[in-house]
């Protein structure tokens, strides 16, 4: 957890692991290349973000199960907070939830 208060601003926030804002992110996760997406999260954690926005709505694509894919990989790679984005997975709730439960292991 990440507490945000006058001491720490500005939060840098990592934008890069979005299938909607990144087309190598986007290619790597329809390649099934969860290791080298995850890459990109660490990379940028090395280059100073403090929480990781991450987004998998691709409408082409299962979400969920690329959520779950790339949440067990990213977790074992960075060590900061994740801001996840599951507004299309409100119908498979149990496959997001146990995305997010990876994420705090």
């Amino acid at each position: 957890m990440l507490e945000i208060n006058e001491d720490n601003r500005p939060v840098l926030v990592g934008e890069r692991t979005n299938v909607l804002g990144s087309r190598k992110f986007k290619r790597l996760v329809a390649e099934g290349e969860f290791e080298a997406a995850a890459e990109i999260a660490r990379a940028q954690v090395k280059s100073g973000a403090q929480v990781i926005d991450v987004c998998l709505q691709d409408p082409d694509r299962e979400e969920a199960a690329d959520v779950n894919a790339f949440l067990e990989r990213v977790t074992k790679m960075v060590k900061v907070p994740l801001m996840t984005r599951l507004d299309g997975l409100a119908r498979s709730w149990s496959s997001a939830s146990s995305g997010a439960r990876a994420s705090r292991s």
